[in-house]
């Protein structure tokens, strides 16, 4: 599988995401969620239990291993993590660049297996350089720990399919089914489609079809190869769940929170301007397209044009499967819940446009995809340095731009509170009046900042907000661009200033009206 082209390639990718990842873990404040991965995984180490973590549904594998560094420092350093921990928060998010490596091999090694050695660099560099990727890699949460497992897991199990003994075809799957599920309980879900869609599809490249005759002496022909592979996913699973329970006792308890949370939710969704109580059928579908960089876009394209059964990859129809999925997902609050399918598209896209390209005759028709997909890359991780360090703001040029995505997508789509420190470098270059805040987040900076927390409540109209500043400036979270009351003073009203995730107001008596 490995030459030495093909092994710099992905040592060079990784490298330069992994130093995007490092820079910008520095460059942004705590997301709403990671202050409590950090205290609960830091507890789950002083108590030896998942209990923290699991009674909120979130499964124990990220924060355990992005909270490990806390925890060295801790008994080595004689560091009080209580007063620290934030502080540290750069290390933590670091820890998590071991599954972000985890899925740059996976991603490698699946684009290898469909679309050859050429496959694999070509998904490699497009995952590695995939804007909402990097953003979710340099944070400390569950969702690329979870996506790096899966494809991990989906990579091997079908490396592994044609292994003569059943020890080399199933134990080790069998681990990696463990692993996503420790990772994030959406792994309910995800892992039995992915694994059934990728044998499927294993299964008809072999030449199965469920109408030959079982009698045929071709061993592909009838049912029985089917059973073979239920038999061996049911194997994969039976041992998977089996090594859940024995390294987490207590898991069901927070699956359990999951299934009841999802059943029981009736968060507002927020898409393109619009706000539902029940949802969108079609959140995740309009998501990835908002928010997935657009060369993903131009090879399926390419591929639907020129060699529309290329694009049918396991992976392909994995994604395909998980996206049969969503509509009826009730938690919509961010494309994070489906990173799964954005990686799993980029691979089959160019897996299929790998192929596309070897078939080209030598000359300049091999090279002409040749640099259409370097071109691609380049496109890609242009767009990946321009929106350094805000990767989880990314909207792609179709809709707007990532300064405009705020008014498309929300939550952790966009603001999902860690801005504070871009706003407090605003305020030190603006100190001639007093700034008040409208924020949304859970950042401990809040409290030591020189400016006051405003209740969103006040964000009725503009005269309203007015009265109730100091007569200053008013810096407001873009999540509250989708919230009635607010919704129609932030709409109608010109800021004078903004950073990504806040929208500045200027109510400062002296400053003429025409301006605003």
């Amino acid at each position: 599988m490995w030459n030495k082209t093909s092994l710099a390639w992905f040592f060079c990718c990784g490298i330069l995401s992994t130093a995007w990842c490092w820079t910008a873990a520095h460059a942004i404040g705590p997301t709403y969620d990671e202050p409590f991965y950090i205290q609960a995984g830091l507890k789950n180490w002083h108590d030896l239990n998942h209990r923290e973590l699991l009674t909120q549904g979130t499964m124990p594998l990220p924060a355990e291993v992005q909270t490990l560094p806390l925890r060295v420092a801790e008994v080595f350093g004689s560091v009080d993590m209580e007063q620290d921990r934030l502080a540290w928060l750069p290390i933590a998010r670091m820890a998590n660049i071991s599954f972000w490596w985890m899925l740059l091999w996976g991603s490698f090694r699946l684009g290898w297996i469909y679309g050859g050695s050429r496959g694999g660099c070509l998904a490699t560099a497009l995952v590695a350089s995939e804007p909402i990727l990097l953003g979710h890699a340099s944070l400390a949460a569950t969702d690329i720990a979870f996506t790096a497992c899966l494809i991990a897991l989906l990579a091997i199990f079908r490396a592994r399919r044609d292994e003569p003994t059943w020890q080399r075809r199933l134990l080790l799957p069998a681990v990696f089914f463990t692993l996503t599920f420790l990772a994030k309980a959406s792994a309910m879900l995800f892992t039995p489609m992915c694994l059934l869609m990728v044998e499927l599809e294993r299964l008809w490249s072999a030449g199965w079809r469920p109408w030959k005759s079982d009698q045929s002496p071709d061993e592909k022909c009838g049912w029985r190869p089917v059973l073979e592979s239920g038999r061996d996913l049911l194997v994969i699973g039976a041992l998977g769940i089996a090594l859940l329970f024995i390294v987490c006792p207590r898991c069901l308890r927070g699956l359990l929170y999951i299934v009841r949370h999802q059943a029981n939710c009736d968060a507002a969704s927020f898409l393109c301007g619009e706000v539902r109580s029940a949802g969108f059928r079609y959140y995740f579908l309009a998501a990835l397209a908002i928010k997935l960089a657009l060369p993903v876009f131009v090879l399926i394209a390419v591929l639907l044009v020129l060699r529309p059964r290329y694009l049918l990859c396991g992976a392909f129809l994995a994604a395909l499967g998980l996206l049969a999925l969503t509509p009826g997902f009730r938690l919509q609050i961010g494309v994070r819940y489906v990173l799964p399918i954005a990686v799993l598209t980029l691979i089959a896209a160019s897996a299929g446009f790998a192929r596309l390209w070897m078939e080209q005759p030598a000359g300049w028709r091999r090279h002409l995809p040749g640099g259409l997909a370097l071109a691609l890359v380049l496109w890609s991780g242009i767009s990946s340095f321009l929106v350094w360090p805000h990767g989880i703001c990314y909207t792609n040029e179709i809709w707007g731009g990532t300064s405009q995505g705020y008014r498309v997508l929300n939550d952790s789509n966009y603001d999902w509170g860690q801005g504070l420190v871009e706003l407090a470098a605003w305020q030190r270059e603006h100190p001639e009046a007093p700034l008040d805040v409208c924020y949304f987040g859970t950042d401990p900076e809040l409290t030591r900042l020189p400016i006051r927390s405003f209740p969103p409540a006040e964000l009725i109209t503009k005269e309203r907000a007015q009265d109730a500043s100091r007569g200053g400036f008013l810096a407001v979270s873009t999540n509250y661009c989708a919230i009635a009351p607010a919704t129609h003073f932030l709409r109608t009203t010109t800021p004078y200033d903004r950073t990504m995730t806040f929208l500045i107001f200027d109510f400062r008596p002296s400053v003429d009206q025409a301006k605003r």
